[in-house]
């Protein structure tokens, strides 16, 4: 800041880390699933910030989005309402599902919607059919 002080201008360090969410894993890889077989993997959603999270929504995305699902709709995780926020260094966890309807290589990316710095965040998401 500039003033009329002879240690004109001023100035302030300032610091710090709003709302952020972090993925563990960062990616989840299902391997190779037999037909007409379904496995699930969890992955922990951390609130990284310094403040509450809420979640508004997921997708998936891209190429094979279709063969996978998660337990969202049923069971959103913590952060879902005003009531329910992911609070600081809090976490919850997630299913992910996948049910292969194709041979070979498949992927896609989970999208996590909410108001944190980022938002939507992607989990990539690998697998193959038989």
């Amino acid at each position: 800041m500039n003033d009329s002080d002879v240690t004109s201008p001023q100035s302030i360090s300032v610091s710090g880390y709003g709302t952020g969410i972090k993925f563990t894993p960062s990616s989840l890889n299902f391997g190779t699933v037999t037909k007409g077989r379904q496995v699930s993997s969890t992955v922990t959603i951390t609130n990284v910030g310094t403040t509450n999270v809420f979640f508004t929504g997921a997708e998936f995305t891209g190429t094979n989005s279709a063969d996978f699902t998660d337990n969202y709709a049923d069971n959103p995780p913590c952060g879902n309402n005003s009531n329910n926020p992911l609070k600081p260094c809090g976490i919850c966890n997630l299913t992910v599902y996948f049910p292969p309807s194709t041979t070979g290589a498949e992927s896609a990316t989970y999208k996590v919607f909410d108001n944190s710095v980022g938002s939507p965040q992607g989990l990539p998401l690998t697998g193959k059919g038989p």
